[in-house]
């Protein structure tokens, strides 16, 4: 395993402002609902694919010579915004779907719904939801 500090890289980068939500605000959202699933989506970060032209500034000089990634880690700064904002995308239409970077909740007050929206997210993460 390879750590890397980016706090240089970090400083010099532009802030990304998209808004990340408040843990807060989606537990009283999911408190007036009766059925509720959480799901944490396996690599979120790790998942992520660099811009071809982005992937030279996170790269790093180790014993075995360069390492240039091809995938988001962790320690960039822009990271959780630019992981809410396509967890965002995805997930617009589904209504009882609250988004925080790459945890999921869905939560529903009839069991139905609940159901379709469980069926719903099941679509999202495996074909093209929009």
């Amino acid at each position: 395993m390879v750590v890397v500090d980016f706090r240089k890289l970090n400083k010099r980068g532009v802030p990304d402002p998209y808004p990340i939500p408040r843990a807060k605000e989606l537990n009283r959202i999911a408190k007036k609902k009766v059925y509720k699933t959480s799901l944490d989506l396996r690599y979120g970060f790790g998942a992520m694919e660099f811009y071809r032209d982005h992937s030279k500034f996170m790269a790093v000089i180790t014993p075995f010579g360069i390492f240039i990634p091809t995938r988001l880690g962790f320690g960039g700064s822009h990271g959780p915004a630019y992981m809410q904002r396509l967890s965002d995308y995805v997930y617009a239409d589904l209504e009882d779907v609250c988004v925080y970077i790459d945890d999921i909740l869905i939560a529903s007050s009839d069991w139905t719904s609940h159901l379709e929206s469980l069926s719903k997210n099941e679509r999202c993460l495996t074909q093209d939801c929009r």
